[in-house]
């Protein structure tokens, strides 16, 4: 995939919105809080030693 970090994130961001939008609600936030959030981008890699790992490429 070729892109855009900000259609990444634009994107990431809008998916975020609609699964928040269909929470139900006993999921709701109290009032004066802020939601907490993480996430992780997982790739392939092969790793040889602890310091020293090489993305796989898909050609």
């Amino acid at each position: 995939m070729i892109g855009k970090c900000e259609d990444l994130f634009d994107f990431i961001a809008g998916e975020l919105a609609k699964f928040v939008a269909t929470e139900g609600e006993d999921m709701q936030i109290l009032a004066g809080t802020q939601r907490e959030l993480g996430f992780t981008f997982s790739f392939p890699v092969k790793q040889s030693s602890i310091a020293v790992r090489a993305p796989f490429l898909f050609i």
